[in-house]
C-alpha cells in the first residue's frame, strides 16, 4: 500500500512537472512568435529607412548640382555685367574724348548729353572692382 501511495505521489509530481513544462513551452512559443513579428516589423522599418536614405542621398546630389549650376550661372552673369559696364565706360570715355574736339557750344544739347555720359562713366568706374 505504501508503494502504491509513493507511486501515486510520484505520478502526481510527474504530472505537475509535465504540466509546468508544457506551460513554459507554450509561453516560450508565444514569446518566439511575438519576437518574429517584432523582427519582421523592424526589418520592414529598416528597409523603409534605407529606401528613404537612398532617396535623400539622390535628392542631396541633385540639389548640390542645382546649387553649383546656379552659382556658375550667377558668376557668368556677374562677369557679363562687369564686361557690359566696362564697355559702357569705354564708350563713355571715347565719347568724352571726341566731345572736347567737337567745338560744340557749352550750352548745347549735345554738350549736356556728353557731360551726363561722362558723369555716368565716372560713377560706373567707381562701382567697378579694381
Amino acid at each position: 500500500c505504501e508503494s502504491d501511495m509513493m507511486l501515486a505521489a510520484m505520478r502526481a509530481e510527474h504530472a505537475h512537472e509535465l504540466s509546468a513544462a508544457k506551460a513554459e513551452s507554450k509561453a516560450a512559443h508565444h514569446a518566439m512568435a511575438e519576437m518574429r513579428v517584432r523582427h519582421d516589423a523592424v526589418g520592414k522599418t529598416l528597409k523603409q529607412l534605407q529606401a528613404e536614405h537612398r532617396i535623400l542621398g539622390e535628392d542631396h546630389a541633385r540639389l548640390t548640382l542645382v546649387v553649383e549650376l546656379q552659382a556658375r550661372a550667377s558668376a557668368e552673369e556677374e562677369t557679363r555685367n562687369e564686361l557690359d559696364l566696362r564697355a559702357q565706360l569705354d564708350r563713355a570715355r571715347r565719347g568724352s574724348g571726341t566731345a572736347s574736339g567737337s567745338g560744340a557750344p557749352s550750352g548745347s544739347v549735345t554738350s549736356r548729353l556728353r557731360e551726363e555720359i561722362l558723369l555716368a562713366a565716372q560713377e560706373l568706374s567707381n562701382k567697378l572692382p579694381v
